[in-house]
């Protein structure tokens, strides 16, 4: 009984050392952060690619016109 007691009070001052490190935090904080940020690079780069379609497009229509204006 004495034993347990002994080894439940090192696992309560581990438990509670592990808790007070600052090190894990900042691991786990940029973590959040990098994850945060891929995701509004890829809303992001959806919205651009739509607008970089359309502007494509609409050259390929203004040069598919602009070949009929040609005189030969």
């Amino acid at each position: 009984m004495k034993i347990q007691k002994i080894e439940l009070a090192r696992l309560y001052t581990g438990v509670k050392r592990a808790m007070l490190r600052e090190d894990g935090q900042d691991l786990t904080q940029m973590g959040l952060i990098v994850a945060l940020v891929a995701v509004g690079a890829t809303a992001g780069m959806n919205s651009v690619a739509t607008a970089v379609g359309t502007a494509f497009g609409s050259l390929g229509t203004f040069v598919s016109n602009l070949g009929g204006l040609m005189i030969h």
